[in-house]
């Protein structure tokens, strides 16, 4: 193309013709023209009174949007290839006016100088061959040379059949698209190269109820028998004898359906994990609410000196409920990772202050299992780290739940050490070990699977998911570090994994804060409960009351409102 091509370019976003403009003078040079118009109404005029090579133009205008505009600059473009402009969401619109004439269509995310000069050039180069073609149908004697070059350098598949399909000649890329030689193509009729034998009479059916089809779609079949989704344009021609011909152009738009396809099973897989997502919102909430009245209402039963039978069955209890708060728990935590919704804090927080916090709320467990929970922190490890404790303490309080739940006597082990520093950065390795049941060799590696048990007798005699290692895992990788297990069957396992922490300020310390006992301790304060479920508000103020605090209750907000001013007092 050595003329100078002149575009038209029909866009209303300020930022897109720039980025436009530029791919444009990278692809060209100074070798084009470019007139633009921001309205559908404005480029309709351009194209009436000036002509153009190829138009270039969104779907979503100020004035017209989607197929209607398509529609409007189609009918007034003379001919000339129409690119069209789609943004995330419109491929659909894109598509749709392929198969009703445009040229091509490209998302403008996508959107670089390679592909803008490759689509305008093609658009333009099989534009001026459907016109030489159709052209050559009319007026085979006085143009036979010159189609013939177009006929066989064309890179679309082109051929000449008979009426009833056999092929009387065809291109060289014809021949390569469905693998055969020239010798093997010129033996052959269309209606052999269907995949799927019972549509061969489908484009008969179409060219009798219109003497000629544009991108008709079929599915044809290489040599080898490899499927390939084909556009067919077609027009009749009567040779010197009188004889119906047809001529058409293949076009090859397998690889177009297949991103169609994944595309319409991405909107699919996204809309799923979007109402699984929601679904398992709104469950955990229904099932927390009577569950924390199940596991509270066990809480005070066991505080109210029941018999050894009673007793018996409370501990069933307790032990049930707190396995499906786990549960839930654990499914929501991993559905979360699953569909990156976690996002890590970057904070200060004392280092050994928290750990010894985290091990504070282990020890109940592991005196009523005779077990001894020790610590080691090395010396010099720094007291303020940044990064995100929350998800700190959730690692090791899965780890150290663990080692607890499956080691009947001996101890548990928290080991923490330097790996490496460096300026204001440490990376630090942490070892929770146990003396407990231990995983079988051929079990390491598939504990970190989701829904995995080092054995499948785990979950009926301990309860739980099978996802905390797998949390942890993948917790561990989102925060920069791997982990890794090392266990013996019968002598107890060992939990490594490292992390990397930035050396933190110590004037600007953000501690989660882990409950201890004397946080429980509520003598002298007023508290007003303002609760509509009147069971979580009976277990509420019963709690509160035994903690010490001097509590009154309110059904809904306004009467906690009127309760306040009509006291006339502060309460908590």
């Amino acid at each position: 193309m050595s003329a100078k091509i002149k575009l038209l370019l029909i866009e209303d976003n300020p930022a897109d013709v720039s980025l436009i403009s530029i791919f444009l003078d990278e692809a060209f040079s100074d070798n084009y023209s470019l007139g633009k118009a921001d309205y559908l109404s404005e480029g309709l005029k351009r194209l009436h009174n000036h002509q153009f090579d190829a138009v270039l133009s969104d779907l979503a205008l100020p004035d017209s949007y989607g197929m209607d505009t398509f529609e409007r600059v189609l009918a007034a473009s003379n001919d000339i290839p129409i690119i069209l402009l789609t943004g995330y969401g419109d491929e659909a619109f894109g598509t749709n006016a392929v198969a009703r004439g445009a040229a091509d269509f490209l998302n403008k995310n996508q959107l670089d100088s390679n592909l803008l000069r490759r689509a305008i050039i093609y658009g333009i180069e099989r534009n001026n061959l459907r016109k030489e073609l159709l052209i050559h149908t009319r007026n085979l004697e006085e143009s036979e040379k010159k189609y013939r070059s177009l006929f066989e350098e064309s890179k679309d598949p082109i051929y000449i059949s008979t009426y009833g399909g056999r092929f009387l000649d065809f291109n060289n890329a014809a021949a390569e698209l469905f693998g055969y030689t020239k010798e093997e193509m010129a033996k052959l009729s269309l209606s052999e190269l269907y995949y799927y034998p019972e549509e061969k009479n489908n484009l008969k059916e179409a060219l009798k109820k219109k003497d000629n089809v544009k991108d008709f779609e079929v599915i044809l079949q290489k040599k080898d028998g490899t499927p390939v989704i084909c556009a067919i344009t077609t027009v009749p021609h009567k040779d010197e004898k009188g004889e119906l011909q047809y001529r058409g152009i293949i076009r090859d738009i397998t690889v177009q359906k297949k991103v169609e396809e994944l595309r319409r099973a991405k909107e699919v897989a996204e809309q799923t994990a979007r109402a699984r997502q929601e679904f398992l919102s709104v469950m955990s909430h229904e099932i927390r609410t009577p569950l924390n009245t199940i596991f509270f209402t066990t809480h005070l039963l066991q505080d109210e000196d029941p018999s050894p039978k009673q007793k018996e069955h409370l501990n069933v209890l307790q032990f049930s409920s707190n396995n499906l708060l786990a549960l839930i728990n654990n499914i929501l935590d991993f559905e979360k990772i699953e569909s990156g919704k976690i996002k890590l804090e970057k904070i200060n927080f004392n280092f050994p202050d928290l750990i010894h916090r985290i091990l504070d709320s282990f020890k109940h467990n592991a005196t009523e299992n005779q077990l001894k929970l020790n610590v080691y922190l090395e010396n010099n490890l720094p007291e303020v780290l940044t990064g995100d404790p929350t998800r700190l303490t959730q690692i090791l309080n899965n780890l150290l739940h663990n080692a607890i739940k499956f080691t009947h006597e001996g101890e548990v082990r928290l080991h923490i050490e330097t790996l490496s520093k460096k300026d204001d950065e440490v990376e630090l390795l942490f070892e929770v070990s146990d003396t407990g049941v231990g995983i079988a060799n051929d079990r390491l590696e598939e504990i970190f699977d989701s829904f995995s048990q080092a054995h499948p007798s785990i979950t009926r005699q301990f309860g739980g998911t099978g996802l905390g290692l797998t949390i942890c895992k993948k917790l561990v990788k989102i925060m920069g570090g791997n982990i890794k297990v090392e266990s013996e069957t019968g002598k107890g396992s060992s939990f490594f994994f490292n992390l990397p922490f930035h050396i933190g300020d110590a004037d600007q310390i953000n501690m989660p804060h882990v409950l201890s006992e004397n946080d429980f301790r509520l003598k002298g304060i007023k508290i007003l409960l303002a609760e509509d479920n009147l069971t979580n508000q009976m277990l509420a103020a019963k709690f509160l009351t035994r903690w010490g605090a001097q509590v009154d209750t309110a059904d809904n907000g306004q009467i906690a409102v009127d309760k306040l001013r009509e006291k006339n007092m502060t309460w908590c």
